[in-house]
């Protein structure tokens, strides 16, 4: 009659112990991703039809599985209309789709515009770049600050909100 008391009370145990909840500290991977490579100095060339249009050098560089992260990144792009822009920023995360710019952006086209921004969000299949942080730039002899910057690379297209600009005064007078 123990016995079998002893083999029920065992019985019980086990299929407490399968329904109980376990709040056992087990180990846990790092939710942190390690990047694959790691480039000191690097460049970044991309190709299409076989001629470069976009060159990318940073100091160092980091490649993970599904985006890259440049930092004191030096930007030059090619246009069709045989201009080049240049973006320079500290941090850079690539995607396949997107480029971001983060921190002290400052971008120029030819020497006719340049304009100072935090971060800069550029899409590179349709050449968008845009941003909804304040800015401020030159256009010519012209200074221009506003909000909410949207640049059409393709069709050289410069839209913005709030936008101030500042026409320089003459300081001659042209009647004498």
């Amino acid at each position: 009659m123990a016995i079998r008391y002893f083999f029920l009370g065992i019985l019980a145990l086990c299929v407490l112990g399968y329904f109980a909840n376990q709040n056992t500290k087990s180990l846990k991977y790092s939710k942190i991703e390690r990047p694959l490579f790691v480039f000191d100095n690097s460049t970044l060339y991309t190709f299409k039809n076989n001629k470069i249009t976009q060159m990318m050098y940073s100091v160092k560089a980091k490649k993970f599985k599904y985006r890259s992260e440049l930092y004191q990144v030096n930007t030059l792009i090619k246009n069709k209309q045989n201009t080049v822009d240049k973006i320079d920023s500290d941090n850079v995360y690539l995607s396949s789709s997107f480029i971001i710019f983060k921190n002290n952006v400052l971008a120029s086209r030819g020497d006719f515009v340049k304009f100072k921004t935090k971060r800069l969000f550029y899409k590179i299949r349709t050449g968008l770049a845009y941003n909804y942080d304040y800015f401020s730039g030159h256009y010519y002899n012209y200074i221009f600050n506003g909000i909410s910057l949207h640049i059409d690379t393709k069709n050289d297209i410069i839209r913005a909100a709030h936008v101030h600009f500042e026409l320089p005064a003459d300081t001659k007078d042209k009647n004498k």
